[in-house]
């Protein structure tokens, strides 16, 4: 899989690791991937290898998630066959 559809699989992925993790680590690796994605080099790094790099936060992106779950059933089982 490749483009939009696997990074959306991915940060799926990511949501269900979190959820196993605890609020208080999750909360420390939120703030952790936000640091990264300001810190200078990284961006400079994400420039030469024309990266866009457009954060979202990790409470945004679990609003999103929980959202996509509250879709009708036929609708959530298309969403399911493309992500795989």
């Amino acid at each position: 899989m490749t483009g939009p559809m696997r990074g959306a699989r991915a940060r799926v992925a990511c949501l269900g690791l979190l959820a196993l993790l605890g609020a208080a680590r999750t909360a420390t690796l939120r703030v952790a991937f936000l640091k990264t994605l300001s810190d200078p080099q990284f961006l400079s790094d994400a420039r030469r290898a024309k990266l866009d790099i457009d954060p979202v936060s990790g409470e945004e992106v679990e609003r999103l998630v929980g959202e996509l779950f509250r879709m009708p059933q036929p609708v959530l089982a298309k969403l399911k066959e493309l992500l795989r």
